[in-house]
């Protein structure tokens, strides 16, 4: 199960239960699936509540980023080496001057896992 708070009230959506949300997750989930060819498990294939398509390549942009985010959040941040991991990070020209690397990078990833 989800936690929506936080999304429901960045989105003003005070008034749906976690059981709608969830729910019409899964669906957009499906459809973006569909339209990218993905082969949907059977209860993938059983959600329709009628979400409107999108284009192949956003729902692919789209479902790209989901599978982003779910693997940082049930996988990375969860690991039981990510401390030993980040130890070996080194700073990049891309990265502002005060970054710390694996400080900074752990911080980062609690971030986008909230």
């Amino acid at each position: 199960m989800f936690d929506w708070t936080k999304f429901r009230t960045i989105s003003h959506l005070d008034k749906k239960y976690d059981d709608t949300m969830t729910e019409y997750y899964r669906a957009f989930c499906a459809m973006l699936k569909r339209t990218c060819g993905v082969k949907l498990s059977e209860e993938e294939a059983a959600v329709d509540l009628g979400v409107e398509p999108l284009g192949e390549e956003r729902a692919r942009k789209v479902l790209d980023r989901i599978e982003l985010l779910s693997k940082i959040r049930e996988e990375i941040v969860n690991h039981p080496k990510l401390d030993e991991r980040l130890k070996v990070c080194q700073t990049s020209a891309d990265m502002p001057d005060w970054w710390i690397p694996g400080q900074h990078d752990k911080d980062l990833l609690r971030g986008v896992a909230k």
